[in-house]
């Protein structure tokens, strides 16, 4: 009837300008039923996995170009042939396990700039010779955007709502960031449940979640236009998502 994946991978792009798309997830459902040998009113859903800092693209060599909508069938397909082979391990299908869930509302503190931070960024976007312009690195201007929205935003908090749910012996937990590769890693390790799912992007959008060795590292996920709450908000998450588990256990 139905299968549930998924992948940490962030979303790979390549689509037309101007298009939207699915992306590989979109992909994923349309070539799965074909590997199951499923009908027509078969349902196949990808979640996104840890995947905020786990990316398709080999920084460390030039890649030929591709067509439009081609890494996008590239990737499903390969996760596609990967949930077949892991789909035959299943085994019977049990219809009497135990439900559950947790679900709590963590309140984060927004990042704000420094005065320093706020005044490199006006006169950033002041800037409005062409040639003067054109010497900035990629994506100043937007950045420096960020930095004022950031500065000049009301509200001293956000509210998020984080979930943890049991389907026998896995839990899945919902994360509304882009969440990095060690976050999921740590509640993996530390999951009393046979399987432990983490999905990315769940029940919201609010940036990237880097952890605070990553803050120390810098980096595009770290800048306060893509990373928005407070830069100890993983470990706030990680500690709510673990006693959620518990009590579910």
């Amino acid at each position: 009837m139905a299968l549930f994946a998924n992948y940490s991978l962030h979303y790979v792009g390549g689509a037309p300008h101007g298009q939207v798309s699915a992306d590989y997830y979109g992909e994923f459902a349309r070539v799965l039923p074909s590997r199951l040998r499923a009908g027509d009113d078969f349902v196949a859903a990808m979640s996104n996995g840890t995947s905020g800092d786990i990316n398709n693209i080999p920084f460390g060599v030039t890649r030929p170009p591709r067509e439009p909508f081609e890494q996008i069938r590239l990737v499903a397909s390969e996760a596609a042939d990967a949930t077949w082979k892991a789909y035959q391990a299943i085994g019977k299908h049990q219809g009497d396990v135990a439900l559950g869930m947790r679900q709590r509302i963590l309140t984060l503190k927004y990042r704000k700039p420094t005065p320093e931070q706020v005044m490199n960024a006006k006169a950033i976007l002041a800037i409005k010779d062409k040639a003067a312009i054109a010497r900035l690195p990629a994506l100043a201007k937007n950045y420096a955007g960020s930095t004022l929205t950031a500065a000049e935003r009301p509200e001293e908090t956000i509210d998020v709502i984080i979930q943890a749910i049991k389907v026998g012996e896995v839990v899945i937990c919902a994360i509304p960031f882009e969440t990095f590769a060690e976050t999921g890693l740590e509640l993996k390790q530390k999951s009393t449940f046979k399987q432990t799912i983490v999905v990315g992007l769940g029940n919201g959008r609010h940036g990237y979640l880097p952890t605070p060795a990553q803050h120390e590292l810098g980096g595009y996920e770290t800048w306060l236009g893509t990373n928005v709450v407070q830069k100890d908000a993983s470990e706030i998450i990680v500690k709510n998502l673990i006693e959620m588990m518990g009590e579910l256990r």
